[in-house]
């Protein structure tokens, strides 16, 4: 398990990172699904295996066998903020897409969900069981591999269980009150994970399936007394668990700074160290791991350079969270716009940020931190400012965005 930095704190901008494994357009809310995506996703690379494989392929019943389908299933909607259309642009095919529009819909495969919904984006998780279940009997039948992503929202704010789960209050009054709904949430969504592991065992996949669980923004209700993660670049929202899962893989923690932008070259690791890919997918998949922003978790980076790490901050454009793999105990905040402030806070001595060195100047905010850490940290906050403004240069043009 590791704590990782997230690379937005906005939920839909995420999948950027964790699916495709580069930073996301750092600009007001989802507009990656309208710009260049720059290096090839999750679905797109199985994809293209499935085409190497085909070519390698003597008959059409070789070419099927072991052949990669992607899924994305969520119980939101996936209209809201170009959910679905980022989706297709990351190459999951139509029919693997499964959102609450198609879930409420006549033409949904197990009957129409017509639960209420329990925030502003979805209903409980429970009705996909179903569509799990199918994903994965279907594949046993057809012997092919599967890439199933999935999405959770019962934790998401306003943090209201399903009514017929049961509520355990654990404290009373203003933020204690939300701080309580949230974690009842999470006890719902534990459950519910556990009941996607079970389908995993009842059709006899768990020892092929590597799992990997993945916050998409945490919530700084003990930090700050803030539910929302919007203008609020807290370390309670930018860190988030990553857990890789697989009854043969040696248990292990990972210490060193992780963003989210490492899950890709990860699982194509784990894929090639663990022979799980044929001669003709393997060399694919060597020639595409070097492309990628990312350290393989199982590779340490040896040479002792900088590995700055950007969070984008919700809604986007107006700061950027950065962290340096050599000091992750240091959290820098880089305004993007005017009239947003500088801020650096020593998480080892201030965990919630209660006392950060803050200044909306640049040169007034370098002499604070000076006088607070020393000659060394400013130098090192002055550096991240070079590579903050190298970084936003480098995302609009790689996006291909005007700035």
């Amino acid at each position: 398990m590791a704590i990782i930095q997230t690379v937005s704190s906005t939920p839909v901008n995420r999948l950027t990172g964790s699916i495709c494994g580069l930073s996301p357009l750092a600009a007001d809310f989802n507009l990656d699904y309208s710009h260049h995506i720059y290096q090839p996703c999750l679905p797109h690379i199985f994809n293209a295996l499935n085409k190497a494989e085909e070519k390698q392929a003597r008959t059409k019943e070789a070419s099927q066998k072991d052949k990669w389908k992607s899924y994305f299933f969520q119980a939101a909607k996936l209209n809201y903020d170009s959910h679905g259309a980022l989706m297709s642009a990351m190459g999951f095919p139509d029919e693997g897409i499964i959102g609450q529009e198609y879930l409420r819909s006549a033409n949904a495969r197990h009957g129409a969900v017509t639960l209420e919904n329990i925030n502003d984006f979805a209903f409980e998780e429970d009705p996909l069981e179903d569509y799990i279940t199918d994903v994965f009997e279907n594949a046993n039948k057809e012997n092919n591999r599967v890439f199933l992503s999935h999405i959770t929202s019962t934790s998401h704010h306003r943090f209201h269980m399903p009514k017929r789960e049961k509520y355990t209050p654990l404290a009373n009054g203003g933020h204690l009150d939300m701080m309580s709904r949230y974690i009842n949430t999470i006890g719902y969504e534990d459950r519910w994970i556990r009941k996607v592991l079970d389908i995993l065992d009842k059709q006899g996949v768990a020892n092929e399936t590597l799992v990997i669980f993945q916050g998409d923004h945490g919530v700084s209700l003990p930090e700050n007394d803030i539910a929302s993660p919007y203008y609020n670049p807290n370390v309670g929202v930018e860190h988030v668990p990553l857990v890789l899962s697989h009854p043969q893989l040696p248990a292990f923690d990972v210490d060193e700074g992780v963003h989210a932008t490492q899950i890709l070259p990860t699982i194509l690791d784990i894929l090639l160290e663990t022979g799980s890919l044929s001669k003709t997918s393997r060399q694919a998949a060597q020639d595409l791991i070097r492309n990628y922003e990312g350290q393989s978790l199982l590779r340490p980076l040896a040479t002792g350079d900088g590995q700055w790490q950007f969070t984008i901050t919700n809604p986007g454009r107006a700061m950027l969270s950065i962290r340096d793999g050599r000091y992750p105990e240091r959290h820098l905040v880089v305004p993007i716009i005017e009239h947003v402030a500088w801020k650096l806070a020593d998480l080892t001595k201030d965990p919630y940020e209660q006392n950060p060195v803050q200044a909306l100047d640049f040169k007034s905010f370098l002499e604070e931190v000076e006088q607070r850490f020393g000659r060394d940290v400013a130098e090192w906050a002055e550096e991240g400012a070079f590579m903050t403004r190298w970084f936003v240069k480098e995302n609009s043009k790689r996006w291909r965005f005007d700035l």
